[in-house]
């Protein structure tokens, strides 16, 4: 309230200012034309530029609901009225009391308070048009950000059963086969579950979260493809307690394996570094899986990297990014770059790591 208060009271003043200046203006241009006392060039002119500028603070404080093209109307006329007024007291005896006399004063009246109104009618409609359009760009980023996290919800609630009947059917398969691993698979199932559930509702996590999570869905499918999958996951000290979005790392490791790994007859190595760089946090996800070839296989890198850039461009605009290549051993590498948390990084650690 009291930003909107002292808001008004700038505005107030700096409309006094530009009437004043525009009136200083009249009356010498008054002055080189007619001639006299410059007081009374001055006094006149002030009267109609001071005459439009109340009356229309009073009509706006007076009736706040009036529309603005009344109080416009309605404070020109108060404008030239008083106005006139006040010139014909300071200029009847130049003009020898006819009216004929004062027709032209009148008349210069008219023009320049018509020019007042005009300026400060356009700066109002340009302040109008200005706070409309910030706005509107405020609510689109608001509603981009809102459908995003709807997104994220969305996709929280399709891969998770998914994933959670796939890994209770490898279960239920290993139970008759190799008990040891099934009871750790169902642990590491147990353990995914519930950072999961944890964080199902929260808008952001950590890095160390993430991880948690991160590692025990790699146990898993570690399980389920055996010698054929292979893991890294390196991160740097400091960076454990920084926030990040949930569901980020997760789906490119799935895209990893679905995408590179599995077609790969041999299997391969995904590699997770998740370090700082250029004060930003950089997540990186590499396998030496088949890549980006013709395979059917292959091509669902596209859906789900289409997804993350989008996510990351909304939540982080141009301060975030997703970038892809191709290392040149073969494989598949994506690196995403978000601002960093600083206020949660441990000053000690950072300086250890240093």
């Amino acid at each position: 309230m009291k930003a909107i208060c002292l808001s008004a009271y700038i505005v107030c003043w700096r409309s006094f200012i530009i009437t004043t200046l525009f009136c200083l203006l009249v009356a010498l241009a008054s002055f080189n034309v007619w001639g006299g006392s410059v007081y009374i060039h001055l006094l006149t002119s002030f009267g109609y530029g001071y005459s439009a500028i109340i009356s229309s603070i009073v009509l706006g404080r007076s009736f706040p609901n009036i529309s603005s093209q009344l109080e416009t109307v309605l404070s020109l006329v108060c404008s030239i009225i008083l106005g006139s007024f006040n010139a014909w007291y300071w200029l009847n005896s130049y003009l020898d009391g006819t009216f004929l006399n004062f027709l032209p004063v009148v008349m210069s009246g008219v023009i320049f308070s018509m020019m007042c109104f005009y300026y400060f009618y356009n700066r109002e409609q340009q302040a109008i048009a200005g706070k409309l359009l910030e706005e509107a760009k405020r609510k689109q980023a608001e509603q981009e950000k809102a459908l995003i996290l709807s997104q994220l919800m969305q996709m929280q609630s399709q891969i998770e059963p998914h994933f959670l009947f796939n890994s209770l059917a490898n279960v239920s398969a290993l139970m008759s086969q190799d008990v040891p691993k099934a009871r750790m698979m169902l642990d590491k199932l147990t353990e995914l579950l519930r950072t999961t559930l944890a964080n199902s509702r929260l808008a952001e996590t950590t890095v160390e979260d993430e991880v948690r999570k991160l590692s025990a869905y790699l146990a898993i499918q570690k399980v389920r493809l055996d010698e054929r999958l292979r893991f890294h996951i390196d991160v740097e000290p400091q960076l454990q307690r920084t926030t990040v979005p949930p569901m980020l790392i997760q789906p490119l490791v799935e895209n990893a394996i679905q995408h590179g790994i599995e077609p790969k007859g041999l299997g391969g190595t995904i590699h997770v570094s998740i370090f700082q760089a250029n004060n930003q946090l950089n997540i990186k996800v590499t396998d030496d899986g088949v890549g980006l070839s013709d395979n059917a296989q292959t091509k669902g890198h596209g859906v789900g990297l289409s997804n993350i850039k989008q996510r990351v461009k909304g939540l982080y605009e141009q301060h975030g990014s997703v970038s892809i290549t191709q290392p040149e051993l073969g494989g598949f590498s994506v690196c995403i770059a978000i601002p960093l948390d600083t206020t949660a990084i441990d000053p000690l650690i950072a300086s250890k790591g240093t």
